[in-house]
């Protein structure tokens, strides 16, 4: 069978701050992340071919880091999805050790500790990022991304795939936002015993109405739902109330204060 490596990033728990560059200003917050996130390395067969699945993931560690972690794993599976960047390590597989290796190097990486530590709240003496609602809202409304899947339009959420590339938001690092916010969204859509929340029957509506609203003289379908579904979802009195509640009940492990 043929030998063909792939990579690919996922969050194990779902359909898996403004920062600088600089050594966090917070030094008492640091920790080695190669002890609590590992590079997981999969072998699976699909169609006679052998595929290398790599994926970045969490380390359940019982201490006192780990157990604060644990508490709040998907802002951190955020940070290993979109910040880690590990796509380079597929031109080495199936070469583990070499893998392994940069993938150390890559979490050693002052950018990404930056990220992660400052993610790490434990401090309540340590200042907050401060963002503004109409932030928050815009940065939320990004986690729901219409596709176009042979012709049928779908709106999906995922920690990976999403509109937070867009222009619009390329002028601030709104990281630690991101994170916390997919947390807020998530925490609530894997809550089997709970009704639909009211965001996701807004969602629902907005999406058909998007739809329904192209016509033969649409130059772009796809590019027109989803402006029209992000806007909305900036705009949703439902989505920005759960927010605020998540902000607002877990202020003491977020880095974050919202304003007006």
């Amino acid at each position: 069978m043929k030998h063909i490596s792939l990579i690919l990033i996922v969050s194990s728990l779902a359909v898996l701050s403004f920062t600088s560059c600089k050594t966090p200003a917070y030094p008492e917050i640091t920790f080695d992340l190669e002890n609590y996130v590992t590079l997981h390395i999969e072998q699976l067969e699909y169609e006679g071919q052998i595929h290398d699945v790599v994926s970045a993931q969490l380390i359940d560690i019982k201490d006192s880091i780990g157990t604060i972690i644990h508490k709040t794993p998907r802002r951190y599976e955020y940070l290993l999805t979109n910040r880690l960047h590990i796509d380079s390590l597929s031109n080495v597989m199936p070469d583990s050790l070499k893998a392994k290796a940069m993938f150390t190097s890559y979490l050693e990486r002052e950018t990404f500790k930056d990220y992660f530590f400052k993610t790490f709240y434990a401090n309540a003496e340590r200042p907050k990022e401060i963002f503004t609602e109409a932030e928050l809202m815009k940065v939320a409304s990004k986690f729901f991304l219409a596709e176009n899947y042979g012709g049928q339009f779908i709106t999906k959420i995922c920690v990976g795939i999403n509109g937070l590339g867009s222009e619009d938001l390329k002028h601030k690092d709104y990281t630690l936002l991101e994170a916390i916010v997919y947390e807020a969204i998530f925490e609530r859509l894997m809550q089997k015993s709970s009704k639909e929340p009211l965001f996701m029957t807004h969602l629902n509506t907005y999406s058909k109405k998007a739809i329904n609203a192209v016509s033969p003289t649409t130059k772009d379908a796809l590019n027109f739902i989803r402006t029209t579904v992000f806007e909305a979802m900036e705009n949703d009195a439902a989505l920005k109330t759960h927010l605020l509640n998540y902000f607002n009940k877990n202020q003491a492990n977020i880095a974050i204060e919202i304003v007006k």
